[in-house]
Parts: structure tokens; C-alpha cells; sequence
């Protein structure tokens, strides 16, 4: 079996203000559960494990010859595959997280369903079943020439 050869990829994680407030979140607990002296072990073991979450979510994507594969850890562990003959459009889109998804992670707004991680940059795909997905970029000139790279294997060439 040959080696499709990687035109571009990124890799990204959560953001460290994600690390900062879910250790905050839990101290605040930690302190109610004491000076009302109830313990909730269900209010202490869920900040615990969001946190073991965030730390462990990771997104993957890159183009290759021949397709397009994404993986979103853990919720999406096997990576996914679409062939370029299956995207209708790519672009690379300047947004508000807040706005278009309500925030960072595993979402779903008005653009499609989205696996952010950080920033405000995101590469998004129209298929051409309809459905649309969007990714987080970082590097968005290097998102865009691997757009053209796809878009200029596609065209066809006269014979």
C-alpha cells in the first residue's frame, strides 16, 4: 500500500485559559462543599473530569494527494476521510467563536458543524451533500495555498 503524500496539515489543542478555569471552578466548589459542610462527591469528580477533557482534546486535519482527513480526540477517534470529489468549496474564514458557535470544542451554528480548539480563523467546507463542516486554523496562508494546491489537482487539464 503507497503513501499519499501530505500536502499541508495543523494540529492544535485547547487553549490554556481553559486550564486556568476549570482549576478555579474547582477550588470554588472545593470551598462551598467545606464551609456548608455537605460533601457532593458527583460536585468535586465533574470539574475533575472536564478538565481531564480539555487537556486530552486534540484536532488533527490535513490534506494529501488525494483527500482530505480530519480527527477530532476524542470525540472523533478514528480520523474521517472526505475525497476532494466529494467538497463542493474550502475557504479559510475570520469569525467569532462566540458568535457562530458559542464558543470553542465540538459545536454546531449557522455555518455547520464546527471542531474549534482556539482562535478565530477556521477552514470551512462545503460538501456536496450540503452538509458543512469547520475546523480550526492557525496558520491561514498555509490553509489557503494548500486550498489552491487541492483546487489546482482538480482542475481538469486540455487534452
Amino acid at each position: 500500500m503507497q503513501k499519499t503524500k501530505i500536502i499541508y496539515q495543523e494540529k492544535s489543542s485547547m487553549k490554556l485559559w481553559a486550564f486556568i478555569l476549570i482549576p478555579i471552578f474547582t477550588v470554588i466548589i472545593l470551598l462551598d462543599v467545606l464551609i456548608n459542610n455537605s460533601p457532593k462527591p458527583l460536585i468535586i469528580i465533574v470539574p475533575i473530569f472536564v478538565f481531564a477533557l480539555l487537556y486530552f482534546i486534540k484536532l488533527e486535519w490535513k490534506f494529501t494527494e488525494l483527500d482530505f482527513h480530519y480527527r477530532f480526540f476524542p470525540f472523533i477517534i478514528k480520523e474521517k476521510i472526505i475525497p476532494y470529489s466529494d467538497i463542493q468549496s474550502m475557504s479559510v474564514l475570520k469569525i467569532n467563536p462566540i458568535m457562530e458557535f458559542g464558543g470553542w470544542g465540538l459545536r454546531r451554528g449557522k455555518l455547520g458543524a464546527a471542531y474549534t480548539t482556539d482562535g478565530n480563523l477556521i477552514l470551512h467546507i462545503e460538501l456536496k451533500s450540503g452538509k458543512k463542516l469547520n475546523l480550526t486554523i492557525k496558520n491561514k496562508a498555509e490553509a489557503e495555498r494548500a486550498i489552491q494546491i487541492q483546487a489546482t489537482n482538480l482542475t481538469p487539464t486540455a487534452s
